[in-house]
């Protein structure tokens, strides 16, 4: 509502009229009362103080409303009719500027009215009051709880949400380490298959009695630290002796199973030690006790200075045979002779002294640790290898190229020329033992497959392959003993060829 300004011609235009608001209006819009009772405004009687303030022609500005009354304002109004009467908006018309006056009840009770219906119809009290029923204390709270719980279900989906990133996190680190972890050990395997840690797994036991006696003993130790080689001195079941085992690392020994077993043992004497077990004649008898101790492995005797020795003592015989001790020299040759004709894998090995010892000894360490991760070598492997090409052969870069070529040329008695001409018709072993199998040929008819084959000529020109090659080539290829000598391949002998060869 705006406010009202109260004009009337019954009171005393020099008092100002009362604002009964009751509370405060932003940007009030004064609105004037005019009683249309009297229809020309008139003048106060003579005994009043006071003159009328009010012009009607006097404009108002465009923050000003005028009301006029319909009603005799003069009569006055109940106060059981003025809340009825002022309620009613028939009686209150819009008019343009005039001069009326209403007497101060009848604008009161209209200020009254109005603020009356004003308060009613946004009080906040009465607003408040009806929030505060309790039925409407239930929803609100349910609504509050709803919100809360809905706030912490958010909250725990996001630390759940968040717990979740995290373990998922840390399983993909994990499973990342292990993925890298396996790789390390795979890798790690792939060397020791290729023996790059042959020389770090293998262990040499030396006997103490090799160290503490001998002169060899501090030399071969030195050398075993400077190449890093483990080494254990134990008490071995023959005196003098050294024997080797080797261990897989323990990083990779999951994935392999035990190393292998190093068959092999070595015993080291001093010269003049060796010359008395060969003199009393207990070499071979000692050679039978490692072999029952070690069985299935190689035996080797390592002397020290041997020949040094028995020259210094004939020497010695001879400048002063006065003085005899009755030294004799000892069937050395003849003992090792016989060591080589009636023993399997026990040799011998003589040094001029204790550094060429030392550097025996760790030089077949070296090779006992890689021994094992070498590829096997087979016959075709040692003749085929391009050994036997001659070096002035034209085609040798070819023939070192082509693994066919290298197996014919492994053939006694074939020439690379030869080979050239067998593979330039048959381009790989397939295509050539492809007509060997041919079970609708001849023995006879495949023995001289090859026989027609051109040949170059060393001088040049063109000749024959020949029978007798082109039947040595057959009987090796389609021999069926795995004894028969390539000596006796031309006269047929110990031949056999498949029965599905004759018809």
């Amino acid at each position: 509502m705006s406010d009202t300004i109260l004009i009337s011609d019954g009171e005393d235009q020099a008092t100002p009229p009362p604002f009964l608001s009751k509370r405060a209006r932003t940007n009030p819009i004064p609105t004037i009362l005019i009683s249309d009772t009297d229809p020309t405004p008139q003048k106060r009687p003579p005994d009043s103080a006071s003159t009328p303030s009010f012009v009607a022609e006097t404009p108002f500005s465009d923050d000003v409303s005028v009301v006029k009354c319909s009603i005799d304002v003069r009569a006055g109004v109940s106060g059981s009719d003025r809340e009825d009467k002022f309620s009613d908006n028939n009686i209150i018309q819009m008019y343009g500027p005039s001069s009326a006056y209403l007497p101060d009840t009848v604008i009161q009770n209209q200020v009254d009215a109005e603020q009356d219906t004003e308060n009613i119809s946004i009080d906040p009290m009465r607003l408040q009051k009806q929030i505060r029923k309790p039925e409407n204390l239930t929803h609100v709270g349910e609504a509050l709880c709803k919100k809360a719980v809905s706030k912490e279900e958010k909250i725990r989906a996001m630390e759940e949400k968040k717990l979740k990133k995290e373990q998922e996190k840390l399983q993909k680190a994990a499973l990342k380490a292990e993925e890298a972890e396996r790789k390390k050990l795979e890798k790690e395997k792939q060397k020791w298959e290729k023996g790059k840690l042959a020389l770090k797994s293998i262990v040499a036991e030396i006997d103490a009695k090799m160290v503490e006696l001998g002169s060899v003993g501090g030399h071969l130790l030195s050398r075993f630290s400077e190449k890093g080689i483990t080494f254990r001195i134990t008490s071995n079941p023959i005196e003098r002796s050294i024997v080797w085992t080797m261990t897989v690392p323990e990083h990779i020994s999951q994935l392999l199973p035990q190393g292998p077993k190093i068959q092999y043992v070595l015993l080291v004497y001093e010269a003049e030690e060796f010359c008395n077990l060969v003199a009393n004649e207990r070499l071979l008898e000692h050679v039978s006790r490692v072999r029952s101790q070690y069985p299935a492995y190689t035996v080797c005797y390592l002397t020290n200075k041997l020949m040094a020795y028995i020259n210094k003592r004939e020497k010695e015989e001879y400048k002063k045979p006065d003085i005899c001790s009755g030294w004799r020299r000892p069937p050395i040759e003849e003992v090792l002779a016989k060591l080589t004709t009636h023993y399997v894998r026990v040799h011998s090995r003589h040094c001029v002294d204790e550094a060429e010892v030392a550097e025996h000894v760790v030089g077949l360490t070296s090779s006992l640790a890689s021994c094992h991760f070498r590829t096997k070598l087979t016959r075709l492997s040692v003749y085929a290898n391009g050994a036997l090409i001659p070096k002035d052969s034209v085609d040798k870069h070819l023939i070192k190229k082509t693994p066919w070529l290298k197996a014919l040329i492994a053939i006694p008695k074939v020439q690379p020329r030869f080979a050239l001409a067998v593979w330039k018709k048959y381009p790989t072993m397939k295509s050539l033992l492809k007509v060997y199998m041919d079970p609708t040929k001849s023995v006879h008819e495949k023995e001289f497959l090859l026989k027609d084959l051109k040949v170059e000529g060393l001088v040049g020109g063109d000749r024959r392959l020949g029978e007798v090659c082109s039947k040595r080539i057959f009987r090796v290829l389609m021999s069926q003993s795995g004894t028969i000598k390539t000596d006796d391949v031309e006269n047929g002998a110990d031949f056999f060829p498949s029965p599905s060869f004759s018809h």
